[in-house]
């Protein structure tokens, strides 16, 4: 794994040695943190700071995870239904709350008010919930509940005023399609249907 700069193609770090194959990679909206999601092993999250040239391990390797646009909070979904938040450069997570399954997806809003997660268990899912969280007191501001099946994924749209959400694990599902919410006040506004 290598990190370039685009002005001149050169090579500014060769993280080969010290990180396995990333799964997913995060950029923090200044650029200087680099967010390494890696499954092999074992599931971990690395950060790099490049300013400092240095890779840090959080204490725990969670996923998923979402790193905010100012790259100072972390965001990450557990197994254990937990959705927990921590302030960067440290490994100390606040808790925010539960969901009824595990958490399958996490995603901060652009400006980093508002956190989404969503969950569901691979078979026979029970819960599908999408919790909406404002980031600053901690708190659930609304409990979404429409989809059929697991919550696989969040995001939010480049203002914050809307969450989409994806359903389903695979083409038996009786949840494969996507809903659109309004954040303000969680109504649901759209559901697409046919993916």
């Amino acid at each position: 794994l290598r990190v370039w700069r685009l002005s001149d193609r050169r090579c500014v770090a060769d993280l080969t040695r010290d990180a396995s194959l990333p799964r997913w990679l995060w950029f923090s909206g200044d650029g200087d943190s680099l967010l390494l999601a890696e499954r092999h092993p074992f599931p971990r999250l690395t950060r790099w700071r490049h300013d400092e040239g240095t890779l840090a391990k959080p204490a725990e390797p969670p996923l998923p995870a979402d790193l905010s646009a100012d790259g100072k909070e972390l965001a990450i979904g557990l197994k254990t239904r937990q959705v927990k938040l921590g302030r960067l450069p440290g490994n100390e997570f606040a808790t925010l709350g539960r969901h009824g399954e595990g958490v399958n997806t996490v995603a901060f809003s652009a400006d980093g008010r508002v956190i989404a997660s969503g969950s569901g268990a691979e078979f026979f899912s029970s819960d599908n919930s999408i919790v909406i969280w404002d980031s600053s007191s901690r708190q659930p501001r609304h409990t979404l509940r429409s989809h059929k099946d697991t919550v696989t994924c969040v995001v939010f749209s480049p203002d914050g005023s809307l969450l989409a959400s994806g359903g389903g694990t695979d083409i038996l599902s009786s949840d494969n399609d996507i809903r659109i919410w309004s954040v303000a006040d969680g109504a649901l506004l759209h559901i697409l249907r046919g993916h």
